[in-house]
């Protein structure tokens, strides 16, 4: 549900089932969105674990780029 202001109002049923406090994420995946909790979010994609240069050289194999 959408309110007056535009915002997603997301019953709190789903907030606690999904452990969302304050703070969220969106998430495109293509043809959907996800919703993390800030902190969650950031635990799961710590970007210290992340070798960008690999991740480029994969996609440049596919003809992509960043």
């Amino acid at each position: 549900e959408v309110d007056k202001q535009g915002r997603i109002l997301l019953p709190a049923s789903l907030r606690e089932l999904a452990g969302l406090t304050k703070d969220v994420v969106f998430v495109g995946m293509a043809s959907h969105i996800e919703i993390w909790d800030r902190a969650t979010y950031d635990d799961k994609m710590n970007l210290d674990d992340i070798d960008i240069s690999r991740i480029a050289d994969n996609l440049e194999s596919m003809g992509l780029s960043l």
